[in-house]
């Protein structure tokens, strides 16, 4: 499924436009974004999980062309975690 088939999937099930759909899609990114730049989880529910962020410290990579080593510096990444029951609903299903 594609970003635009998701949206229109969630506009049929709920009876919105795909205007609505998307304003609505829109302001729920927003807030997930502030939260995990403030380094806050955010919860997405039980059928779900949770987006999380780890901070990873500073490394050193070799360049495999020219055998050069460059350091990386500190860097946070989004992480996610799937619950439980989204873990078993995917299960039975394949």
């Amino acid at each position: 499924m594609n970003f635009r088939e998701l949206l229109e999937a969630f506009a049929e099930r709920n009876g919105l436009s795909q205007r609505a759909a998307r304003r609505l899609y829109d302001s729920l990114t927003d807030i997930i974004t502030e939260r995990l730049e403030a380094g806050e989880e955010v919860y997405l529910g039980p059928a779900i999980g949770r987006l999380y962020t780890r901070r990873y410290g500073p490394t050193e990579r070799k360049m495999p062309h020219s055998g050069e080593v460059i350091r990386l510096p500190d860097r946070t990444r989004v992480r996610f975690r799937a619950s439980h029951r989204l873990n078993e609903r995917v299960s039975k299903a394949h």
